[in-house]
């Protein structure tokens, strides 16, 4: 029987984790590596309405596109709906993954998926997306060469 650390590998090698954003927590969210999975459900968002279905469906998995956690937990409340989702998870032993912006970005992922359905031809990538280092530059100019400036920077590194 596969386990879920084997779906982890299986998700690793087709969306690899580097291809997320820094700041997109994709992966595991709950449950145990070591647990067995017999069945799966997948939806776009880890709404309660696809907890119930993966409980109905008898899985032991639900895989997400959209992650539940993106700030650390410092409680699990009930009466919050992250909380009663992480409960409800927890208690009917269903582990969560989410694969968001690395399946974005992966081949055959959900950009490839959506230039396939629109029919699109001619396509090109805007960039390199997670692969890239962003870095923050701070300038301070005299207030009336603003546009100059934003122009200038428009402008730089364009063909």
């Amino acid at each position: 029987m596969p386990k879920l650390s084997d779906v982890l590998s299986a998700l690793e090698s087709i969306a690899p984790r580097s291809f997320a954003f820094d700041w997109d927590p994709v992966g595991l969210q709950i449950g145990d590596p070591k647990a067995e999975i017999r069945t799966a459900a997948v939806s776009m968002d880890p709404s309660l309405a696809a907890i119930e279905f993966a409980e109905a469906c008898g899985a032991q998995l639900l895989l997400n596109h959209h992650p539940l956690l993106f700030d650390p937990v410092k409680r699990i409340d009930g009466s919050t709906p992250q909380g009663a989702k992480l409960l409800r998870l927890a208690k009917a032993d269903i582990a969560m993954v989410a694969a968001h912006t690395n399946w974005d970005a992966a081949a055959g992922g959900i950009s490839d998926k959506l230039v396939d359905l629109f029919g699109l031809v001619d396509v090109s990538s805007i960039g390199d997306g997670a692969l890239k280092q962003e870095r923050k530059l701070v300038v301070f100019v005299p207030g009336d060469a603003l546009d100059a400036v934003v122009d200038a920077g428009s402008r730089a590194g364009k063909s």
